[in-house]
């Protein structure tokens, strides 16, 4: 249950930091972005200020740390299961 909570806490996050990121910016001609998909990033970008680097960046660590939640999900499960 509390892993559900956190999760739903992340993603309202995630939501609060674009909407006050792009009130606090000006606007440019660049995009790019990173999706998810599993552990598999996709990234995207266009434009001298689209931060591709930076999204390479934040695609691995966000990889890195949906990898270690469902390893950590695994074993959860496991050891569960075996003290039944």
């Amino acid at each position: 249950m509390r892993l559900i909570l956190v999760g739903f806490l992340v993603i309202f996050l995630g939501f609060i930091l674009v909407i006050a990121g792009s009130l606090t910016s000006a606007p440019s001609a660049g995009v790019g972005g990173v999706v998810l998909i599993g552990p598999i990033p996709i990234f995207f970008g266009e434009g001298p200020s689209s931060y591709a680097g930076d999204f390479v960046v934040l695609g691995i660590v966000l990889t890195i740390i949906a990898v270690a939640f469902f390893l950590l999900n695994v074993l959860l499960l496991r050891s569960f299961r075996r003290s039944m």
